[in-house]
């Protein structure tokens, strides 16, 4: 076909726009799915660093406080079932829960929340066992958490919520059926004088909450807490792992307490991720 003046045929000029349209398309494809695999891997660091702050709080004793309660355990002497209880109160409360300690938090992974978030609830015990003398045991202190019957506390004031972005897919946990899990001081009246606990730190550990699969309600997970034993607690020598896949097929494993530590490593992407989750 003869041009005049140099120009283009239909047909040309719709086999050029045919063909710039599938570049266009595969880069726009090519770009997504590396945005949403940055956007995997950033979410997956992040989430690492919040457990490791969640840890180095417990660590420092550092709880959410509205300061308008106080932890009582009342007629505790010589009944070691009786568990702390809380009471409204006026004023600053700072300084006057002598009969309660804090122990630490638990971290509930993905609750039944719209979003993807972990919940915390910070963990209170009775400082005294039914003798009087300085709890030295899980068992001792009849842990309960602050969102446990506290009809006078809000949701607000009694849990802390982390949202991840993102939105990475929380896919199992190692050990099974266990989404929540307490981090904990462990040296519960080793740094005792005989009348009172001694300034010191304290040994931080990780452990599990059995019986918590995926999905389950902040209620169910705080009604666990009061069944804590030490025994059951206890980790395996692999510790905690949280499995969870991203765009693109991408796998990542948070691996929380591994060696009975209070360690955290992050596995992203590679054989360990892949084979475990």
């Amino acid at each position: 076909m003869n041009r005049h003046g140099g120009g283009y045929t239909i047909i040309e000029v719709l086999i050029f726009l045919a063909v710039s349209s599938a570049l266009l398309v595969a880069a726009v494809i090519t770009i997504g799915g590396q945005q949403r695999k940055a956007q995997f891997v950033q979410a997956m660091r992040d989430l690492e660093g919040t457990v490791r702050d969640v840890i180095n709080d417990v660590g420092t004793g550092l709880y959410k406080n509205p300061r308008d309660y106080t932890c009582v355990v009342i007629n505790g002497l010589g009944n070691p079932n009786v568990v702390p209880t809380f009471q409204s109160a006026t004023g600053d409360t700072t300084g006057r829960n002598i009969q309660c300690i804090f122990l630490g938090k638990v971290m509930h992974f993905f609750p039944d929340t719209p979003t993807n978030a972990i919940n915390l609830y910070d963990v209170v015990g009775r400082r005294l066992n039914s003798s009087g003398a300085e709890v030295v045991s899980i068992e001792e202190t009849n842990p309960v958490t602050v969102t446990q019957n506290k009809t006078t506390l809000t949701q607000a004031e009694s849990t802390s919520t982390l949202a991840v972005q993102w939105n990475p897919r929380f896919t199992k946990t190692i050990p099974a059926n266990s989404s929540a899990m307490l981090i904990y001081y462990s040296t519960l009246g080793s740094n005792t004088n005989g009348t009172g606990l001694l300034g010191g730190s304290q040994v931080v550990k990780i452990g599990d909450i059995q019986n918590t699969p995926i999905g389950s309600t902040k209620t169910y997970v705080t009604d666990q807490v009061d069944l804590l034993t030490t025994a059951g607690l206890a980790l395996p020598s692999t510790g905690l792992q949280l499995c969870f896949e991203g765009g693109n097929d991408q796998k990542a494993m948070i691996t929380i307490g591994e060696g009975g530590a209070s360690a955290v490593k992050l596995d992203l992407d590679n054989a360990a991720a892949r084979t475990a989750c």
